[in-house]
């Protein structure tokens, strides 16, 4: 399906309809992302849940994350953006589980925003090697 749409969408010349290829497109992302959160929990319950940890720039993830979100959040005229409060640095660790954290925090947080909206806020802190995103 997301290979469909990405090829529709690269020949499209409407802008509605770009955008309903766009909503198709992430659309589709969230549910295989909710069909692996599904998948996850039960390889957490047979203990047999790994890691594919990669080197990846978070605020890259977090961009990808409101890319995927933002059509539903603009749906409900709220805001969505990302505040970097200082240099994010390269990390190591599980990529898509990582990416799978933002979405469901985004959804939840879209859920319980009724105006207004919603700032990703990413800060590291260079003593103790901590990223902090709120």
């Amino acid at each position: 399906i997301m290979g469909t749409l990405d090829i529709i969408k690269d020949s499209v010349s409407s802008a509605e309809l770009l955008q309903y290829c766009t909503l198709g497109l992430n659309t589709a992302k969230l549910m295989m992302s909710l069909v692996n959160d599904i998948l996850d929990i039960s390889q957490m319950e047979a203990n047999k849940l790994k890691l594919a940890e990669e080197r990846f720039l978070p605020l890259s993830s977090a961009q990808e994350c409101i890319d995927i979100m933002k059509f539903q959040f603009d749906k409900k005229k709220l805001y969505l953006k990302l505040n970097p409060s200082s240099p994010i640095p390269w990390i190591y660790n599980d990529k898509r589980r990582y990416t799978q954290i933002l979405i469901n925090l985004l959804s939840n947080a879209m859920k319980f925003t009724k105006e207004g909206g919603v700032t990703i806020t990413m800060m590291y802190d260079e003593n103790s090697k901590l990223i902090n995103t709120s």
